[in-house]
Parts: structure tokens; C-alpha cells; sequence
């Protein structure tokens, strides 16, 4: 275990829910983080959008919604260098429909989308596609009542091209859509297995169109949780969450690498006695992989963690940051200069 150098810690919220997702740098250094929290004006829970400095010192925030719930649960960029936040908003009828928002680097609200639906929608991720459109990945609830992987492809002013709800019988949710370098759509999630009732991982590759290539799922009799996924440079895809080792233990940090077939080349668990999980990942020049997540197995409490493994996910390095409190981490990207950035949750619940 390797101690790494902080260059700037900063906290800032002043609600009972403060919670950040996505962070992004721009070419100046400024940063954007993008969220939710009950502190702003609207009378609920609201989308946050916050500028930062160079430094990690907050510049403004501001704060998108209505009277009812708003989370935002992830911010990319757009093709004309502004910002889309998208999540889900509680409707009148105490449903959930998908809420984007699309901003200038002011925080000026440019588009607002809500997808009303019957059932439930909620969105988890949205893909910057290379058409200039996004792909937003979340889950629906269909006539049963169970949950199912939801992909939305829409122009880039957020209107929708097409839609697609795949899954089993069963609860199934996305987390994260990835574009190939040949332009399929890669989706990740959650798959509950209806045999043994513990959840697996499930890997859908579509064409451009929403045409289903192939899926896979990945899985034992344990509970098997993904949270993302990244197209390697060696064009294999990586996919990270948490694992059990064995029945209702804590999880295990775990990382899976599979072909563009969806075979599976490795996969590995590591971690301590306790609970750990990653949340976020990036590869690094050397073709390893830094990560974000949360570990209560390398420090008293429940800290955001820092990890790093080499291109075969061997653990290099793992060191936690946090207060006595719950700290966890949601995002990590490179910055621009040097290092990376990390956006999270300490507590109490600052961002």
C-alpha cells in the first residue's frame, strides 16, 4: 500500500443530501461537477451544476428542477464544448421519468428533456456519441412490474431516434454504454439470475441502429455487481464493480476483461476482510487501470478509495481517503496537467 500525494482537496454543499457524480476539465483547467442536492431553491432535490478553478476552489453553483425529486447521476460533454446531466425526476404520480439537461459552460440551460412514460425510467449514463447525438442507458419497468435495461438513442438536441428495453424476466439495470471504435453500442448492468436469485453481470453490444449483436452474462452463484465499463487500448472491454466471495460475504473489489466477442480473458477479485467495491475506472498511460470506488477493508470506516493495477489487473496499490464518516468516490478522470480528479461524497454529506 502506496500513500499518494493529494494537490487539492475541496468541499462544498450546503444541504442535508450534497452529492457529486461526474466531473469533467476543460482544456483551461477550469472543472465541472454535476450532482444533486436539496439545497437549492426549488423546493426538493435538484440537478447541481458547480464551476471550480484550477485549484479546486468553487466558483457558483447552480441548481435545476422542481418541486419533486431531481437526481442527477452523470455529465458528459457535448460535441459543441457545453455540458448534458441526466437522471431521472420523480412525476406527480410519484413515478420516475428521465430528466436531461443540457448547459453552457455559464450554466445557462440550453434543452430540458423529460421522457414521460408509462412505468418507470430512470437513466444512470449518457454516451456522447459520434454523430453529434447521445446514447442514455438506465432501466424501465414493464407491464410485470419487473425492471429491464433501457438504451435511449437521441439527435443532439435530445430528441429520441430510438429506444430499446432488453433484460430477462427478471430485474435488470444498466449502468453504462460504451461506442466501439467500429460504432456498436456496448452496454453494461445488473442481471438478476432467476435460478438462483443473486444478480450477474449482463454485456449487450448493438449496432448503431439499437439491433441487438450479441449479449453475455457473467456470473456464478454468488451476487456479481457491475458499475461500468471502458473500451481498453488494446480494444478489449473492462468491466468493473464488486463481487461476493463467497455467500453474503462483503464484496470484493472486481474487475473482468472480455474480447469484442464478449469471451471472458480474466477476471479478478482482491480486496480486504471488509467491503470494498469500484465505482469508476480510466486506464493509464502504461495500460493499467486507476480506480475509484469505496473501502471499508484498508481504513477504520468507509472511505473513498484510490487503486491502481497493471494491464492484467493486478493490485499495484491501494490507499483510502476520508473522514470518520462514509466517503465514497463516483468518478475519476486524468486531468489535463497531471494526477486525476475524483468526485464523490464525504460526510457529512459534502461533495
Amino acid at each position: 500500500i502506496f500513500a499518494q500525494s493529494i494537490f487539492f482537496e475541496t468541499h462544498f454543499g450546503n444541504g442535508m443530501q450534497d452529492n457529486a457524480r461526474s466531473v469533467r476539465e476543460l482544456s483551461d483547467g477550469t472543472i465541472y461537477v454535476a450532482g444533486y442536492s436539496d439545497a437549492g431553491t426549488n423546493g426538493s432535490v435538484d440537478f447541481t451544476f458547480t464551476k471550480l478553478n484550477k485549484y479546486g476552489n468553487s466558483l457558483w453553483t447552480y441548481y435545476y428542477g422542481d418541486s419533486l425529486m431531481n437526481n442527477c447521476l452523470y455529465m458528459t460533454t457535448t460535441a459543441d464544448s457545453n455540458f448534458v446531466l441526466v437522471g431521472e425526476t420523480e412525476t406527480d404520480s410519484t413515478g420516475l421519468d428521465i430528466l436531461l439537461y443540457k448547459v453552457d459552460t455559464a450554466g445557462n440551460v440550453m434543452i430540458k428533456k423529460q421522457f414521460p412514460m408509462a412505468g418507470n425510467q430512470s437513466a444512470k449514463h449518457i454516451l456522447k456519441y459520434s454523430d453529434g447525438g447521445f446514447v442514455i442507458s438506465g432501466f424501465n419497468t414493464d407491464s410485470s412490474g419487473a425492471n429491464n435495461f433501457y438504451v435511449v438513442k437521441t439527435d443532439s438536441g435530445g430528441t429520441i431516434q430510438w429506444s430499446t428495453s432488453l433484460g430477462s424476466m427478471d430485474n435488470d439495470y444498466a449502468q453504462m454504454s460504451k461506442e466501439t471504435p467500429e460504432g456498436y453500442i456496448i452496454i453494461v448492468g445488473d442481471r438478476k439470475n432467476p435460478a438462483t436469485q443473486e444478480y450477474d453481470l449482463g454485456l449487450y453490444k448493438l449496432s448503431s441502429s439499437g439491433n441487438l449483436i450479441w449479449e453475455h452474462t457473467y456470473g456464478d452463484t454468488l451476487n456479481n455487481g457491475s458499475q461500468g465499463v471502458l473500451i481498453t487500448s488494446q480494444n478489449k472491454y473492462l468491466i468493473y464493480g464488486e463481487s461476493e466471495i463467497f455467500k453474503s460475504s462483503p464484496f470484493d473489489f472486481t474487475l473482468e476483461l472480455v474480447d469484442t466477442n464478449g469471451t471472458s480473458i480474466w477476471k479478478k477479485a482482491f480486496g480486504g476482510t471488509i467491503s470494498d467495491a469500484i465505482f469508476s475506472a480510466t486506464e493509464t498511460t502504461d495500460g493499467g487501470f486507476i480506480c475509484t470506488g469505496y473501502s471499508s477493508s484498508y481504513s477504520p470506516g468507509l472511505d473513498l478509495v484510490v487503486l491502481k493495477t497493471d494491464s492484467s489487473g493486478n493490485l499495484l496499490w491501494v490507499h483510502p481517503y476520508g473522514s470518520n464518516g462514509i466517503d465514497l468516490g463516483f468518478d475519476i478522470i486524468a486531468s489535463i496537467s497531471i494526477g486525476f480528479l475524483i468526485a464523490g461524497i464525504t460526510s457529512p454529506e459534502d461533495v
